[in-house]
C-alpha cells in the first residue's frame, strides 16, 4: 500500500488542509525535490538526480521552499532526520557528509 504521508511531517497528506486564497483543499499533495533544482544546477550536476523527489504536504513544501536538505535537519523530528539521512545517501550524497549534518544537527550541546 502506497505511503500517503508528508515525507517532512508524516501526517497524512489527505487530511492535511492546504490553503489557496480563500478556497480550503484537502486532497492535494505536492513534489519536493530534497535537493533543491537550483543548487542541483550550482553544483554542475547535469540531468536529473535519480531519487531526488518525494511526496509531501503544500505546508511543508512552502516551509523548506528552497532550503537544502542541511537546512531542514534541524526543524526534523528524529525519525524524519533519519529518513532524510538515508535518502542523501540513496540520492548519492556519500554517507559520510550526510552521517555528519545528521549528527550535527542533533547535538544539542552549547
Amino acid at each position: 500500500m502506497p505511503d500517503f504521508n508528508c515525507f517532512y511531517c508524516r501526517q497524512e497528506i489527505f487530511k492535511h488542509p492546504h490553503v489557496v486564497g480563500k478556497i480550503v483543499r484537502w486532497d492535494t499533495y505536492t513534489i519536493d525535490h530534497v535537493i533543491p533544482r537550483s543548487l542541483v544546477r550550482k553544483l554542475g550536476i547535469s540531468g536529473k538526480l535519480r531519487g531526488n523527489e518525494v511526496q509531501c504536504c503544500h505546508r511543508c513544501n512552502n516551509f523548506k521552499g528552497n532550503a537544502s536538505p542541511l537546512e531542514m535537519f534541524i526543524y526534523l523530528s528524529d525519525e524524519t532526520a533519519k529518513m532524510l539521512r538515508d535518502k542523501l545517501v540513496e540520492i548519492g550524497v556519500p554517507a559520510e557528509i550526510a552521517d555528519e549534518a545528521y549528527t550535527a544537527s542533533r547535538d544539542t550541546t552549547p
